[in-house]
């Protein structure tokens, strides 16, 4: 599957949750479900973590495109290669 097919995937997953008044939990890699309140039982799980990468990025104009799945060390080490960081 290609990013374009996923991503189109996950759009489509969320505009039925949205139509369905169907609440998602959005979850990558999990490492903060602590965060928040717990999800309704009724809500659908959406995995995004198989979404991910850099979509695009400007250093020079401070801006970073990545997709819902990316991992922060990711981005945190591509933003320190140009002396940046969140």
């Amino acid at each position: 599957m290609t990013d374009r097919d996923l991503s189109n995937e996950l759009a489509e997953r969320v505009r039925d949750a949205a139509a369905a008044k169907m609440p998602l939990h959005i979850r990558a890699g999990g490492t903060k479900d602590f965060y928040g309140r717990r999800p309704d039982k009724g809500c659908e799980l959406l995995d995004v973590s198989g979404h991910f990468g850099v979509i695009s990025y400007e250093p020079t104009e401070l801006v970073i495109r990545v997709r819902a799945g990316t991992r922060l060390i990711d981005v945190e080490r591509l933003l320190s290669e140009h002396g940046q960081r969140l």
